[in-house]
C-alpha cells in the first residue's frame, strides 16, 4: 500500500507512553491510545463493544476530537483516511488514520512544539544507544 503522508509521523509511545490520547466528540467511548502523530495528522486505536467504529467516527467528512499531549487539550476537526478493526486478547480493537482539517493557529503552535519535543527525545534516545 503506498504511503500518503506528507509529513514525518513519530512514534509516541516511546516518548509519551499514556500521556497522549484522543477524546472523540459525541462519543461516551474511552480515550483512544494515540500510535503515532504528525503535523498532518495521527493514528490511534481504541477497544470497542459492538459496531465497526467508535461513536461520532464518520466516513465521509469531518468530525472532532481532542487531543490530549502530555497536559495540553487541542481541539481538532480530522478526516479518516483508514481504519480496520481486529481482535486483539479477546477485545475488539479499532484503529485509524485521521488527517487534520480544523485546527485553530494557537492550536497548531502548539501540536507543533509537541512534535518538536517528541523528535527532540527520540534523537536523544537514539544518540545514547548508538554510543553505547
Amino acid at each position: 500500500m503506498e504511503d500518503l503522508r506528507k509529513s514525518v509521523r513519530y512514534a509516541v509511545d516511546k516518548v509519551y507512553d499514556s500521556r497522549i490520547s484522543i477524546e472523540i466528540s459525541g462519543s461516551n467511548s474511552p480515550a483512544g491510545r494515540v500510535i503515532d502523530l504528525s503535523a498532518s495528522g495521527l493514528s490511534f486505536e481504541v477497544g470497542i463493544d459492538s459496531g465497526t467504529a467508535p461513536a461520532g467516527v464518520i466516513d465521509t467528512g469531518d468530525f472532532f476530537i481532542t487531543l490530549h499531549v502530555n497536559g495540553l487539550d487541542i481541539l481538532a476537526g480530522v478526516e479518516k483516511i483508514w481504519s480496520i478493526t481486529k481482535m486483539s486478547d479477546d477485545v475488539r480493537v479499532y484503529r485509524a488514520g485521521l488527517r487534520f482539517r480544523i485546527l485553530a493557529d494557537e492550536d497548531r503552535l502548539r501540536l507543533n512544539r509537541a512534535i518538536e519535543q517528541i523528535r527532540e527525545m527520540l534523537q536523544s534516545a537514539a544518540r545514547s544507544i548508538s554510543r553505547t
